[in-house]
């Protein structure tokens, strides 16, 4: 996904661990930069593989 279509909840991988974006703010040039629990905040300023959980059915 590109930085403008990263939302929280979204999972990055760090290490062989999954991270929960907890918290963004906008960055430099269209990025963004990412907080995580537990984990250094981490700059995004291009297209990056995350994994998005699957709501549960109603």
């Amino acid at each position: 996904m590109l930085p403008h279509e990263v939302k929280l909840g979204d999972l990055f991988q760090f290490d062989a661990a999954w991270y929960p974006v907890k918290h963004m703010v906008p960055g430099e040039c269209s990025s963004r930069v990412l907080h995580f629990d537990a984990r250094a905040p981490y700059v995004t300023t291009q297209a990056e593989i995350v994994a998005r959980p699957i709501p549960a059915p109603a």
